[in-house]
């Protein structure tokens, strides 16, 4: 048996697309003033560490913990069958 139990909190995902439209926009900016202002030894020179993947490998890490978080608000449940227990015992 599977269970969601707060499924209003997939409307979070929503937010995915909208954060992948800044995050391209963002990138191409930064392309556009990067050949604007530097030739491209000239910024390798001035930003040696700089590597594209990782602004890449960063976002995709953002997005994955946005769907993490949003599958664990959700709190799904996994099991065979639901049952209901009566317990006995002798209070003290």
């Amino acid at each position: 048996m599977y269970q969601l139990e707060e499924t209003l909190y997939f409307y979070f995902l929503l937010i995915i697309p909208i954060l992948l439209i800044v995050f391209i926009y963002n990138k191409s900016w930064q392309q556009k003033t990067r050949k604007k202002y530097f030739s491209t030894k000239s910024f390798e020179f001035l930003n040696p560490e700089f590597s594209p993947s990782k602004v890449n490998l960063k976002s995709i890490i953002i997005f994955s913990a946005i769907i993490f978080l949003v599958i664990g608000l959700v709190n799904p449940k996994v099991g065979t069958e639901l049952k209901t227990v009566k317990r006995e015992g002798v209070d003290i």
